[in-house]
């Protein structure tokens, strides 16, 4: 499911920096992705078509699990920025 999830994105545009919004907040853009929003978009996808409820609130409540420390965003530091980091944590 994860890899039919990335198929379907092959030819998105890579663009940088698309998470640096002040202050922070989570950043849903399936548009445009860099290495790390790919990864996360993908993972977040595929959990939750395979969740009891699929919905966009469960997306976003995904997507925030993988991409913050325990799923809460707390400002700029509470987002994971190293992608062993980001590894570690989503393992």
């Amino acid at each position: 499911l994860m890899i039919k999830t990335g198929s379907y994105f092959i030819g998105a545009p890579y663009v940088a920096h698309t998470l640096e919004i002040q202050p922070e907040q989570l950043v849903i853009n399936l548009r445009e992705f860099d290495c790390t929003t790919f990864a996360e978009n993908c993972l977040a996808i595929t959990r939750t078509i395979k969740s009891e409820n699929p919905s966009f609130e469960k997306f976003c409540d995904e997507l925030k699990k993988i991409r913050y420390r325990n799923g809460k965003i707390d400002g700029y530091p509470s987002r994971i920025h190293y992608f062993s980091d980001w590894i570690y944590e989503n393992n």
